[in-house]
């Protein structure tokens, strides 16, 4: 069999490509955030209520300090006194005043499926999914027709 390459071409409507927005109108009103000094089996227990792979990790001030998955908290429950923490891991996030357009072109070129939202002081705002971007620039869409 022979591989095959398809490439897909995403063009803007003019009208579309205007549209102002900033990444912060994006923010969802709720985030499952953990505190990095959270005990790892309790951090662990609460994505999977939360039915989630990952979330985001922050300080005693609400500053972001990266990501964590349910795997790596998953790794760490038997180690004693494993903390959030101790799982963390580095994460693009982006300032709350980067535009829609931007935002988009920078999840697309880092293959990225979510995105968290910060202040100008590093305080995580929310997190930012590929469908709330796409969401956003069909509304865009419906409302140029």
């Amino acid at each position: 069999h022979e591989a095959s390459t398809e490439a897909l071409v995403c063009s803007v409507p003019a009208g579309l490509a205007e549209a102002r927005g900033v990444a912060g109108e994006l923010v969802p009103r709720e985030t499952v955030v953990l505190d990095a000094e959270l005990p790892v089996y309790d951090g662990l227990r609460l994505l999977q209520n939360a039915q989630l792979s990952s979330a985001p990790v922050v300080d005693d001030n609400a500053s972001l300090l990266g990501t964590v998955l349910t795997s790596e908290l998953a790794a760490l429950c038997d180690a004693p006194g494993a903390e959030v923490e101790d799982a963390i891991i580095p994460v693009v996030a982006v300032s709350e005043h980067l535009t829609i357009l931007e935002l988009a072109q920078l999840m697309d070129s880092r293959d990225l499926e979510r995105t968290p939202i910060v202040d100008e002081a590093g305080h995580l705002l929310g997190v930012v999914t590929a469908l709330d971007v796409v969401r956003w620039f069909s509304r865009r869409l419906t409302a140029l027709d």
